[in-house]
């Protein structure tokens, strides 16, 4: 019987997206990644701006 609750109420976690219920999971490493991509991403978007302006095409004007 323990066997089937915790089936169902793993299936019921994962059905309603809320993973915080299922019994035994550690949200910790899921979190530590999604705030390392955030920051990552973070970066990678104000380098990218910076760098924006110093780049210049090698030719000017129209490409006729």
């Amino acid at each position: 019987m323990a066997k089937i609750r915790f089936m169902l109420e793993t299936m019921l976690a994962l059905k309603n997206n809320d993973m915080r219920k299922i019994p035994g999971y550690d949200p910790e490493p899921v979190e530590k990644l999604r705030k390392l991509q955030r920051a990552l991403s973070f970066y990678v978007n104000m380098s990218h701006c910076e760098n924006q302006g110093t780049v210049r095409p090698a030719s000017q004007g129209s490409v006729w």
